[in-house]
Order: C-alpha cells, then structure tokens, then sequence
C-alpha cells in the first residue's frame, strides 16, 4: 500500500493510501521474519528457471508458518522464503516470496513466488530463530523453521 500526502497549496489537507493489485514494479517490504526450508535442488532450479510461481509439498503442518503468513499480509508486507537444497543442507541456495499456505492434518502445500538465486553464498547457521533467538545449529534437521529475516536479503522487493 503506498500512502501520499493530499496539499492545496501549502497546506496538508489529509492522507489517502493507494493500493496496486497486480503490478510487479510496485516495491513489497519484507516481513521481520522468514521461512527455511528445504527441498530437492533440481525442483529449486526448475522453479527459478521459470520464474513463476511454485508449490511445495512438506510432510508437516506449517500451523506457525500460515499464521506468520497471515499476519504479514495484514500488514501489507511479504514474506520471505529461504531454500536450501535437501541433498546438502550446508548453504542456502535460492529465495522468494511465500504467497499461500494450506495446512492439513499432517502435511501442508505452500507456494513460492519469483525463486531466485541467492547472490551471494550463505549458510543456514547464519539464520536466527525466531524461538529461541539462537542460530541454527550446524546439523540442523527439520525441514523447516521459523527465522528473522536475515540482513544478507534486500529490505524490499519489486
């Protein structure tokens, strides 16, 4: 949502906000807090050679995880989707923008928007946890986790 400033002449009258549905110019702020997961690499780079948007399938209920998506969209803002490769879980390869989750009894099937490479390369043991504040511990094996939003990622994205 952008908000601007409505003047006649010098003085501020009042505020009015606009939202633009569908336009990928528009700048998106990141959420505080992200999501890790992990999946096959061959998947990751299919998804980002394509560049549109991706559906996963995980064999756990991301209660958290659609909460924090919920919570974010409230607020206008995006949030962002680590990925590592399953294969080696030692780096973080790709990034995007988590837009939908659905939660069954014991899995849950979760879209991915805009997968890109990461620029640079990073570990999963540089993330926080959004739990404990502690950083992922080397040998980390869930397949996902709640984590803050790392500086290495841009603050907006378009």
């Amino acid at each position: 949502m952008q908000s601007w400033r409505w003047r006649i002449g010098r003085r501020l009258v009042g505020w009015f906000h606009v939202r633009f549905q569908g336009d990928a110019a528009m700048p998106q702020t990141l959420f505080q807090y992200c999501v890790y997961a992990i999946v096959q690499g061959e998947r990751l780079a299919i998804a980002a050679a394509r560049g549109k948007p991706v559906t996963f399938q995980e064999e756990r209920a991301w209660v958290t995880g659609k909460v924090l998506l919920e919570d974010a969209q409230v607020e206008n803002l995006v949030v962002p989707v680590l990925l590592g490769d399953a294969t080696d879980c030692r780096r973080l390869a790709y990034w995007g923008l988590l837009t939908k989750v659905q939660v069954a009894e014991k899995s849950t099937h979760y879209t991915v928007d805009r997968v890109r490479e990461l620029d640079e390369e990073h570990s999963p043991q540089e993330l926080f946890l959004r739990s404990s504040s502690r950083k992922i511990a080397a040998g980390f094996i869930k397949s996902y986790a709640i984590c803050v939003t790392p500086d290495f990622l841009p603050k907006c994205v378009a």
